[in-house]
C-alpha cells in the first residue's frame, strides 16, 4: 500500500471504533 491509502485506512478504522463506542454507550443508558 502507498503511504496515502495507509493512512486513510488507519483513518477510517479510527472513525469506525469511535461510531462503535458511541453506538455502544447510546444502548447501555
Amino acid at each position: 500500500l502507498l503511504d496515502g491509502q495507509t493512512s486513510e485506512l488507519l483513518e477510517a478504522k479510527r472513525q469506525i471504533e469511535f461510531l462503535r463506542k458511541t453506538v455502544m454507550e447510546k444502548d447501555f443508558e
